[in-house]
């Protein structure tokens, strides 16, 4: 399983890399995430939402244990429907989901200790999330020993 404190450390630096993320939030379930979109100030837009990964067994030797866990990282905006609708959303934040993916496919390269097993990552446009948001999740594997 990952340790959480360094998968919420990597994606502060990650934010530190990708000019244009305002912020970071590491998030459990549906509502942390609804409850910090409420309470999300405009200079935090766009958030990087990281949610806890959940981590599955892959092998049945006791002595190696490995999992795959499965990951999902949210990158938010807000919308308005009179000047900034959600494809407008997604045009503006897609180069931005672009380079986070380029920089965890660098660390991957490089062998990073968290990144070095990244699995394929799936891309997905989310829009009326939370009826005010819109923006891309993008979920992947990760294995860890």
């Amino acid at each position: 399983m990952i340790s959480l404190k360094t998968y919420r450390e990597y994606y502060e630096d990650v934010m530190r890399r990708v000019p244009g993320i305002h912020s970071v939030r590491v998030v459990n379930v549906d509502q942390d995430m609804s409850d910090c979109l409420k309470s999300i100030s405009s200079d935090e837009l766009p958030v990087l939402f990281v949610v806890v990964p959940s981590a599955q067994e892959t092998g049945t030797d006791p002595d190696n244990v490995e999992e795959d866990n499965l990951c999902l990282i949210f990158l938010m905006d807000r919308m308005d429907m009179q000047r900034r609708g959600p494809v407008r959303v997604l045009e503006d934040t897609q180069p931005l989901v672009e380079s986070i993916k380029n920089v965890m496919r660098g660390d991957r390269n490089r062998g990073c200790c968290l990144m070095r097993n990244l699995d394929r990552m799936t891309t997905t446009p989310e829009t009326g999330f939370y009826t005010d948001y819109s923006g891309w999740s993008v979920s992947f594997k990760l294995g860890t020993e």
